[in-house]
């Protein structure tokens, strides 16, 4: 049995030629190999760029979009005015959802309301207006306030009642004033008269020293002047009070005057607010039970196209299309998420969920417009297209309005040196 100093002996011999053995080609040229391969991959990932990518919900449509007529209420179709393809105008009435009003009765009180509106407007409302009575459903409440203002209204201007009082004082001032100019007639005869009486006076006192008249002449002469002067003091009276009694009643048709413009300015302040509050809810009776057109175009049908059909709140009921729609564009909805990185300019890729991208290609757009404020959670992009529909297979798709889809919008490009670096940095950061 070999010891264990011959084993030890043994095992040092194979170590020392192993270690005096050289190394082959691959255990001599490795390590620069990895070098030069590590070398190339960060050269490329300092070089090597491609862009991010924003998905995104899209739409094909025009500048001009079709217009679509939502129910508002439920209930059956009463009456429809128009037919597929039939032309439509701004603001023509194009159905009606059963109500409790009378269609004819709310857009006849409309009409009267309009002229009705200027003259009040004007301040020259005349009197004589007539509203009969009217089936109005929910707009009945208004529409009777309204007539009760208008009642109120019409009573106050036809009594008159300021105005004859008005008429009854100028009256009276005016038989002041003829009475005034008879006291002031007299007045003047008085005054003369005392004027007579004093000369008489002035003689008579004279004559009375001298002893050319008796005494008691001269008594009855001073009695005389005596008693003109109160006369003539007495009527300066008489007229000084019938002149303030003439102020008393123009102060009085002042007072009567404002109290009329301020009665009448109430009167026809209510009258003013209880018609808006009617307009008001002709007007949210129309949006709730009339299916209105906002454009100019052609009527397009989906699930009614009769009477008494039954639809639904929020429902669409048609479709008006524009006569002129304008150029196509492109909307898309993308998330708030890295809408940053997106600005005009940028090339987006369309696939149309009518038309497999893998079969028919894609639309390139390219962004023209994106919305400032986000709108649940998302931002609006508009997007023009060059090439219209010609699509990346050199296939031209046929346009329908409203054309689902998805986009990819290609945004700037970073390198993959870039992109760890960020990553890193972001790490980094987050854990300090």
């Amino acid at each position: 049995m070999p010891s264990k100093d011959d084993i030890l002996t043994t095992r040092s011999e194979e170590v020392e030629e192993i270690l005096s053995r050289t190394p082959n080609w691959f255990i001599r040229y490795g390590s620069g190999v990895f070098f030069i391969t590590m070398l190339i991959i960060i050269s490329a990932a300092a070089f090597i760029k491609y862009p991010d990518v924003i998905n995104a919900t899209a739409v094909i449509t025009t500048k001009n979009p079709p217009v679509a007529i939502v129910a508002r209420s439920n209930g059956k179709l009463t009456e429809l005015y128009v037919e597929e393809g039939q032309k439509v105008s701004t603001n023509e009435v194009l159905a009606v959802i059963e109500n409790p009003a009378n269609n004819k009765h709310v857009l006849e009180l409309k009409t009267k309301l309009v002229s009705f509106n200027i003259f009040l407007e004007k301040d020259i409302l005349p009197v004589d207006h007539v509203f009969p009575s009217y089936e109005l459903g929910e707009i009945q409440t208004a529409y009777s306030s309204f007539t009760k203002s208008l009642i109120w209204y019409t009573t106050f201007e036809e009594l008159k009642s300021y105005q004859i009082k008005i008429s009854a004082k100028q009256s009276q001032i005016e038989q002041y004033k003829e009475y005034s100019n008879k006291i002031a007639l007299q007045e003047k005869a008085l005054k003369e008269e005392v004027a007579l009486a004093k000369k008489k006076y002035d003689v008579d006192s004279t004559l009375v020293l001298s002893g050319a008249i008796a005494a008691t002449q001269f008594d009855d002469t001073k009695s005389m002047w005596l008693q003109k002067q109160s006369s003539y003091h007495g009527i300066g009276s008489t007229l000084a009070q019938a002149r303030i009694q003439m102020g008393e009643l123009e102060r009085s048709i002042l007072e009567l005057k404002l109290e009329y413009i301020q009665e009448r300015s109430k009167i026809v302040t209510e009258l003013k607010k209880s018609l808006e509050y009617l307009n008001s809810q002709i007007a949210s009776w129309e949006q709730k039970y009339l299916l209105i057109t906002s454009i100019d175009g052609v009527v397009t049908f989906f699930n009614y196209w009769s009477e008494n059909q039954t639809v639904s709140q929020g429902e669409e009921v048609m479709v008006i299309s524009p006569e002129n729609p304008g150029e196509m564009i492109g909307k898309l909805v993308l998330p708030i998420r890295g809408s940053a990185k997106v600005i005009n300019g940028q090339v987006v890729n369309i696939k149309l969920d009518n038309y497999p991208a893998e079969e028919y290609g894609m639309i390139i757009g390219k962004i023209s417009n994106l919305s400032k404020v986000p709108k649940n959670n998302s931002y609006v992009a508009e997007v023009v297209l060059p090439n219209k529909l010609n699509t990346t297979y050199n296939k031209t798709l046929e346009f329908k309005q409203q054309m689902q889809g998805s986009a990819e919008i290609i945004t700037l490009d970073r390198t993959l040196m870039e992109r760890v670096f960020n990553k890193f940095r972001f790490l980094f950061k987050k854990h300090l």
